[in-house]
């Protein structure tokens, strides 16, 4: 999910809007598709085979993307939606391969939103590297003054929200899983079978419930606040 990057543009507005999420979509894909990964590959190396035989831990888009979480962001995009949601297909897991189940899931679940914030602090080493400041690297965001600035600022935010938004304890999202090694034994299975509704369950709270999710916008401008202190 991304959100709350707004530039302005002048003339040829639907052409600019057109390249840049041409250019983001890619990206976006990687992003989605490095946060699943990652959940695999730390299920595998914690002893779980389940990833690897699913075919999961591969690169390849076709085994990650969901038809819905795709197509999804690309009609909100276009729609001029504030909030811009997506997902890719979840990694399956099995704890039971896990020496320590509690600090498995926990591991796994952490996984992916640390992925994201990895790829938001490498936006800010590229922008530190070309000497950008945080003032100017706003202001330009702002006022949609360079595509390649504005493409880097939304890969930045992207990241940042996939991050907190997966944290939310909704199964089948990341805080879920998080909060399941903290759950006693004979909690998660009824928690985690709220997981067949989670989906429908996050889009009627986007949809219905959009300002009760100021919070969540403030933790994400906070993050970017604090990585933007670097420049």
């Amino acid at each position: 999910m991304e959100e709350d990057v707004q530039p302005s543009y002048g003339a040829g507005e639907e052409e600019t809007l057109v390249v840049i999420f041409l250019l983001f979509l890619p990206f976006l894909f990687l992003s989605v598709i490095l946060h699943e990964v990652a959940h695999g590959v730390v299920s595998y190396l914690l002893g779980d085979p389940t990833p690897r035989r699913a075919g999961r831990l591969t690169a390849n888009p076709l085994a990650h993307l969901d038809p819905l979480g795709t197509l999804l962001p690309i009609l909100l995009y276009f729609m001029n939606s504030r909030v811009i949601i997506g997902w890719a297909k979840p990694v399956p897991i099995n704890p039971s391969y896990y020496k320590n189940w509690r600090m498995g899931v926990l591991l796994v679940g952490a996984a992916g939103p640390v992925v994201n914030l990895t790829i938001a602090f490498f936006v800010v080493y590229i922008l530190k590297l070309l000497r950008v400041s945080s003032s100017d690297f706003l202001f330009t965001l702002k006022n949609g003054e360079n595509l390649w600035m504005i493409l880097l600022g939304m890969v930045f935010f992207l990241n940042i929200v996939l991050a907190v938004f997966n944290l939310l304890p909704i199964p089948p999202l990341d805080g879920s899983r998080i909060l399941q090694a903290f759950l006693p034994p004979r909690w998660v299975y009824s928690y985690l079978s709220f997981e067949r509704y989670g989906m429908t369950l996050i889009v009627l709270i986007l949809i219905l419930f959009r300002q009760s999710l100021d919070w969540l916008r403030l933790i994400t401008e906070w993050i970017a606040r604090l990585y933007l202190s670097f420049l």
